[in-house]
């Protein structure tokens, strides 16, 4: 493929947001049609973080924030029991 081609096909390389994504594709809206069982784990964070920015989407951030920790819910959940000691109300997890 000539340089050309490849340096156009960089300027496609931007996220879509995922409000362009098709809407039975978009986490909440699976969320409410389908329930959270057909949900990932980084779809039901990227919920609750709300929004990405330009360069990345809440789903994106939320694949980058498991992949940091092991794909482990149950890491993520200790960090957020330390970040969040109000959390007392659940159960905390044991160590």
């Amino acid at each position: 493929m000539p340089f050309f081609c490849l340096k156009k096909m960089e300027n496609y390389e931007q996220k879509l947001g995922i409000k362009l994504w098709a809407e039975e594709d978009r986490p909440r809206e699976k969320l409410l049609l389908h329930g959270r069982r057909h949900l990932t784990d980084a779809e039901l964070i990227a919920i609750l973080i709300g929004s990405g920015s330009k360069n990345e989407t809440a789903v994106d951030l939320s694949k980058r924030i498991l992949s940091f920790y092991d794909n482990s819910l149950t890491k993520l959940g200790k960090l957020l029991f330390w970040i969040f000691p109000g959390l007392e109300v659940l159960e905390k997890p044991k160590h």
